[in-house]
């Protein structure tokens, strides 16, 4: 019995050290998988973010977007302008669709398809005319995980940005847009900007609220017989138009559109 004992003991023993090896060996072995993972996650700058976001969009073929915009003046009159469509950029085509209201009359709607894609606000403009004014970092929006940032366009940099992008000089008041980017923390593509844009010339004040999805998988937009092209769409085009601020026109690209429409 005395020895039984002394052999169950033993027994015991090699269990405990047995237990502490493993106990050692889990626990190593997750300290590793913590490291590797900590390793793996970079940290990327806004400059850098912005740089791959240029990068990833520079290969995008498609794209649909949904553009928020309205306009607003000291006196109350109040523009709300609906835009979607969808950005082909290997057939070359742009299909759109928009509603125009002011101070609260439903003016109209159209749609068309256009020959070029019209990328201004929805691709991101260059990192160099952006000023990153606050780094909010990364957070979700639409079930994606982004990079989020407030930035300004810089003043110096925007007159002649908007010349190249409309072809119109001349009519070009001075903007200034500050805005805020929501960028994809995996993909690097653009999901999301809004801008406030102010005139020094004026007191109109403008809101842009633009969204993107279907990156790479864009639809093509049906365009319903009767929506383009016969004279009673023409001018029902034109009145749109007008009802639209030359501001706010410029800034949604109208001048390319109408150009091409005519």
């Amino acid at each position: 019995m005395y020895g039984f004992g002394q052999g169950d003991n033993t027994l015991d023993g090699h269990s405990t050290g047995a237990s502490k090896h493993m106990t050692q060996f889990l626990l190593t072995g997750i300290l590793v998988l913590l490291l590797t993972a900590c390793r793996s996650i970079r940290t990327f700058t806004p400059e850098e973010v912005l740089q791959k976001s240029m990068q990833a969009s520079a290969a995008l073929s498609s794209v649909s977007y949904t553009v928020r915009a309205t306009h607003a003046t000291g006196n109350g009159d109040h523009t709300n302008v609906l835009l979607q469509g969808n950005l082909h950029r290997e057939s070359q085509k742009h299909d759109w669709r928009m509603s125009v209201e002011r101070d609260g009359i439903f003016i109209g709607s159209t749609a068309g398809v256009s020959g070029e894609p019209y990328d201004l606000y929805l691709l991101p403009l260059p990192a160099t005319l952006l000023e990153v004014v606050q780094d909010r970092g990364r957070t979700q929006w639409d079930n994606h995980a982004v990079y989020r940032y407030d930035v300004a366009l810089r003043d110096a940099e925007t007159e002649s940005l908007l010349d190249t992008l409309t072809g119109s000089p001349s009519l070009l008041p001075l903007f200034h847009f500050t805005g805020t980017l929501w960028i994809d923390s995996e993909s690097f593509l653009l999901r999301r900007s809004t801008w406030d844009v102010t005139t020094q010339a004026s007191d109109e004040i403008m809101k842009l609220d633009v969204t993107l999805k279907n990156h790479n998988t864009a639809p093509t937009m049906q365009i319903p017989d009767g929506e383009e092209g016969s004279p009673q769409t023409r001018a029902s085009v034109e009145h749109i138009f007008e009802n639209i601020p030359s501001s706010l026109s410029l800034l949604l690209g109208m001048p390319k559109v109408t150009d091409e429409m005519q």
